[in-house]
């Protein structure tokens, strides 16, 4: 348990932060430019927060997402949320997959070239990873805002749902 704060990350190919079995830590006020992957969660994110950080692409470094959480078969939280942040120009702005419970409130997507929230049953990657229905996501999705999606053209979505249960928009 612990928390990153007040920090820049710039200019990464691989992630801002990777977070392996940090169920409990707060991530709050940092500054992401120009990350392929701002947060990464590989496993399960249990109760951690995401909170008042920017992470902006507004160079020509190709961004995959803000943010991912993508905890597989061991499923997800107990009210792990993103929070409050400002995502520009990355291809998407959060990818979550098989989380329970999380929250995903009062943030603002701009110009995200592909699509601004992905939840899913599959990763990222679009491994699908045999989901039980203990492990179907539910999330909730509250007060954000979005603009300029889309922006490569390729058709982008707000926000794109695969196989939810029990979520709140």
């Amino acid at each position: 348990n612990g928390y990153i704060r007040d920090c820049f990350f710039g200019n990464t190919n691989g992630y801002g932060i990777y977070s392996a079995h940090s169920q409990e830590w707060l991530i709050e006020h940092n500054f992401f430019a120009e990350c392929n992957r701002g947060v990464f969660y590989s496993t399960v994110p249990a109760s951690s927060r995401v909170r008042d950080n920017s992470f902006i692409n507004e160079g020509s470094t190709v961004c995959d997402f803000a943010a991912s959480y993508e905890p597989g078969t061991l499923g997800g939280t107990g009210a792990a949320s993103f929070e409050n942040n400002y995502i520009i120009g990355h291809n998407y702005g959060i990818h979550i997959t098989s989380c329970k419970g999380f929250n995903l409130q009062s943030n603002m997507f701009e110009a995200c070239k592909k699509t601004a929230i992905v939840v899913s049953t599959t990763t990222f990657d679009g491994t699908n990873l045999g989901f039980s229905s203990s492990t179907i996501p539910n999330v909730s999705i509250i007060g954000n805002s979005w603009l300029a999606i889309g922006e490569d053209n390729s058709g982008g979505y707000a926000v794109v749902l695969r196989n939810l249960r029990d979520s709140v928009f």
